[in-house]
């Protein structure tokens, strides 16, 4: 099975092509222009310098956010588009969850992290499954860091996520020496990892052509909330 997987959940732009038993291509970038202008055209050139076509894809997979509301659509757009065109099965995986899957050997709870601006995180917690996986053991959520302490109480956790690049020092502050924090090359979403996910998905039968990939937001936009302020000042 050929898999194409992608994540546009952060800045980080993430594409992997790969199958059960290894990585074909993988690429990391972190866009200064918007998924949209590249995305496609990355996916045309991995295709082709792996001496593939579009029609080698058994199936697609995406990260489904929580994370950058346009970055979202852009990537569940296009990988929607590609699997119906084709009418080939797709799967969307939590980004949050793909991001505690690249640490499978810890036994420590783990908490990535995705910046959501506003001095907030979109987070969840997550338990090791005892089998090389974890297990998502909280709602996804948006909050201020210093918020997870009521949460994690005094719990040895790993920190992970580009939130970090904003948050760690508070972090440090507030939980001490149960702070742990994984290396920064884990902190984003990763296509292999989503791609990994879906594999082992479509292989179990838990994934079909009609499963709908719908964006994981958390919280509304600021277009949704300008929309519903407008509506609340109607007479």
């Amino acid at each position: 099975m050929l898999i194409l997987a992608v994540d546009t959940a952060t800045p980080w732009e993430t594409i992997a092509i790969l199958e059960e038993d290894g990585i074909r291509s993988e690429c990391l970038v972190k866009a200064d222009t918007s998924h949209s202008t590249r995305l496609l055209a990355t996916v045309e050139h991995m295709l082709r310098e792996c001496g593939l076509s579009p029609e080698d894809v058994d199936a697609y997979a995406v990260g489904l956010g929580p994370g950058s509301f346009t970055g979202l659509r852009i990537g569940v757009a296009s990988i929607r588009g590609m699997a119906m065109a084709r009418r080939k099965p797709a799967k969307g995986i939590p980004s949050l969850d793909a991001m505690a899957w690249a640490l499978p050997f810890t036994s420590l709870p783990v908490c990535p992290m995705i910046d959501a601006r506003r001095g907030e995180v979109f987070t969840a917690i997550y338990r090791p499954g005892g089998q090389g996986d974890m297990v998502r053991s909280s709602p996804f959520q948006v909050m201020a860091p210093a918020d997870l302490l009521s949460i994690l109480g005094d719990e040895t956790v790993v920190f992970t996520g580009d939130g970090l690049l904003t948050h760690r020092d508070g972090i440090q502050r507030i939980f001490g020496r149960r702070a742990q924090f994984a290396p920064a090359e884990t902190w984003h979403p990763r296509a292999s990892v989503i791609g990994r996910m879906a594999i082992d998905l479509l292989k179990t039968g838990k994934a079909e052509a009609s499963d709908p990939l719908v964006p994981i937001y958390v919280r509304p936009s600021d277009a949704e909330k300008n929309r519903y302020q407008g509506l609340e000042k109607r007479p």
